[in-house]
């Protein structure tokens, strides 16, 4: 489809998947809590080296604060995004739904990292390391950069961007 930033998915679908990607860290989380020491860190430096502290319970905050953005970037890309509503028509639509998607996919996106964060924090704790994977900081850093690339890509193949 012309108007979907990356394959054929709509907003709907990718709702789901970010909301998949959230239960599983969720999941993991309640698995593993047993086995969690009773001090975590919940901060890391740039070098993913943890460097702030806090009790066991507030393992929990990163699943909830990834399914409030999950939630609340779904309301976000359902009813509150419209481009030139008063200029309505077909190149608006599509730019509309291809902003729409682009947001759904930086939802997905979002909801990986949310849990690769959680993910990969519990392992260090079960290792005892209390260390980010090497590969955390550039991929955050690199995947959003890719994703707006082809958002734009898109958008000039549309002719809407530079046009007016």
């Amino acid at each position: 489809m012309a108007n979907q930033l990356i394959g054929n998915l709509d907003n709907r679908t990718l709702f789901y998947v970010a909301l998949i990607l959230v239960a599983i860290g969720f999941g993991y989380t309640a698995y593993h809590y047993s086995d969690l020491p009773d001090t975590i860190p919940i901060h890391y430096n740039a070098s993913g080296q943890a460097d702030g502290f806090s009790d066991k319970p507030s393992i929990w905050l990163l699943p909830v604060l990834a399914l409030g953005m999950v939630v609340g970037m779904r309301f976000l890309i359902k009813y509150t995004v419209k481009i030139n509503e008063h200029k309505m028509g077909a190149r608006n639509e599509n730019e509309l739904t291809l902003t729409r998607n682009f947001l759904g996919w930086m939802n997905v996106y979002l909801a990986g990292i949310f849990t690769w964060l959680m993910i990969d924090s519990i392992n260090g704790m079960l290792l005892g390391n209390n260390e980010l994977s090497s590969w955390f900081l550039p991929v955050v850093m690199i995947l959003p950069l890719v994703l707006i690339v082809v958002y734009m890509l898109r958008l000039s193949k549309s002719g809407r961007l530079g046009s007016e």
